[in-house]
């Protein structure tokens, strides 16, 4: 440590000589924490005008790396003035000091750190309204307006929260912004009373406030929550699922219930889709039969089917038998859903076991369910080996594990993946396919073949005898020509067949 700083003496007469020294900050820096707290305390006590100097001055430019870095320091030295001052001496020296702090970033940081300190100040909560109304003023975003109430609400109840901010002058927004922040510090021990602070600002404005204050009644008493959650319009969880942690508490087995209660109020919207993610793949690891009695309330629908897929990836599948185990706990109406993602997750992996797991996991479902995904096995296989897919995709055919529809898209990647290496070993491979392995094999050769050779896809396709897998692909054309050519467009078009 600096040897300056090591001789700093605390009395008032050295605290004058050293007025210089503390006036360009050099002594802050090589101070420990503890000796710059007490360096302030002490100057608070002899020479309160000059501490506000210096604090409404700050330091010089080339230190202020951060305009917050001496808020901590700020605050105590603030409260050691007040605490240590009649309280008629110390409200003239806050109004002076509000004055001294200038407009920029350092003398904003000055007065959040003293409408930090005035809400924990019961002096200046009581009779300082001139005082409170000259730092309002003052105020840019509502930071002020929240670090306050935010101390106030440690020690007042809700009642005495709306009285206090009834008699200040505030906008609209920062009015609630005080609230909320009110509320949240009133929820560490009085979770329902902060609910009344809540009620008060529109559901528009209310962010994440709800969540974190049903978290604590969650933690501290389920039976209260469910009665709570029943007792709010389902308005007030506009916006519940900005609270992350809030949603991951609701994942926990022992709150299944209390999680169902709640979905069935919360509104599907921008703020609550991430926090319904959250909450399904925190679900997932927790229990799997848990996290489908949650998604099946909601409605059939793409969202759907993403909370599902969340829920699955959330066990971190890696080999066939835990894969299977999670198909048997699933509800027979997610099955197909659930083993097509279990499916991409095993394929996924940089395993070299992966084909053989993913396998045994297609050998492990009862034949309905198999046969309804195994389209989508030929494409994870065709994705990690396109000639052992092909023999896989011939087992399936001899053992009629493959329907139509999901022979047309084992096709469809089956010819992707080879023409992705070779265009004639794809089409060698379409000539001997099947009929309906051919419909989505043309689609995914012309729609590849077609983009980058367009002359020599057309002039294949043309030799093709007609019938659905060359109409397949001639819709393909007409898909790559309608926009840069639609003559040749219409030309194909003439060429399909019934």
């Amino acid at each position: 440590m600096d040897s300056h700083a090591v001789e700093v003496d605390f009395s008032p007469r050295k605290v004058t000589a050293e007025r210089q020294f503390v006036e360009n900050f050099e002594g802050w820096t090589s101070m420990s924490s503890e000796e710059l707290s007490d360096f302030l305390i002490k100057l608070a006590q002899d020479d309160p005008k000059m501490l506000l100097e210096i604090l409404a001055k700050g330091p010089p430019d080339e230190m202020l790396d951060n305009p917050t870095r001496f808020s901590d320091f700020h605050k105590i030295a603030l409260k050691s003035l007040i605490d240590s001052r009649p309280f008629e001496e110390s409200r003239s020296l806050i109004g002076d000091y509000i004055d001294m702090c200038e407009n920029t970033s350092y003398g904003y940081s000055c007065l959040m750190a003293l409408a930090d300190t005035l809400g924990g100040s019961e002096d200046f909560n009581k009779g300082s309204t001139d005082i409170l109304s000259l730092l309002f003023s003052r105020e840019r975003d509502g930071s002020f307006t929240q670090l306050y109430f935010g101390e106030f609400g440690k020690t007042h109840s809700a009642e005495e929260v709306l009285s206090h901010i009834k008699t200040l002058s505030l906008s609209k927004l920062h009015r609630d912004g005080g609230l909320l922040q009110a509320a949240l510090s009133i929820s560490r021990n009085s979770p329902i009373e902060a609910l009344k602070l809540v009620s008060e600002v529109p559901s528009s404005g209310v962010g994440g406030a709800y969540g974190r204050i049903l978290a604590e009644i969650l933690r501290s008493n389920p039976n209260e929550f469910i009665t709570t959650v029943e007792s709010l319009s389902n308005t007030a969880f506009s916006s519940i699922g900005l609270d992350p942690e809030f949603m991951k508490s609701l994942a926990l087995k022992e709150n299944f219930q209390s999680a169902k209660l709640l979905l069935g109020k919360i509104p599907l919207n921008e703020y609550n889709r991430e926090g319904l993610y959250i909450l399904l793949s925190q679900a997932g690891k927790e229990s799997v039969s848990n996290a489908f009695g949650l998604i099946e309330d909601f409605p059939d629908s793409p969202f759907k089917t993403s909370l599902i897929k969340q829920a699955i990836q959330a066990q971190e599948v890696k080999n066939a038998a835990a894969a299977g185990e999670i198909v048997s706990a699933t509800p027979a109406k997610h099955r197909i859903a659930t083993a097509t993602q279990l499916l991409n997750d095993l394929g996924a992996g940089k395993e070299d076991n992966r084909l053989l797991e993913t396998k045994n996991f297609m050998d492990s479902l009862d034949r309905e369910t198999a046969e309804r995904v195994s389209g989508e096995f030929i494409r994870v296989a065709s994705g990690i080996d396109p000639n052992i897919a092909i023999n896989l995709f011939d087992e399936y055919m001899i053992a009629k594990k493959i329907g139509g529809d999901q022979m047309s898209m084992a096709g469809a990647f089956l010819t992707e993946s080879l023409a992705n290496l070779n265009t004639d070993v794809a089409i060698k491979w379409l000539e001997t396919a099947p009929p309906f392995a051919k419909i989505g094999g043309y689609e995914s050769l012309i729609r590849s073949w077609g983009n980058s050779e367009p002359v020599e896809a057309a002039q294949w396709l043309q030799e093709q005898e007609p019938g659905p897998a060359r109409n397949a692909g001639i819709r393909e054309l007409i898909d790559i020509y309608k926009v840069s050519d639609p003559t040749v467009a219409k030309e194909w078009s003439d060429l399909l067949t019934e």
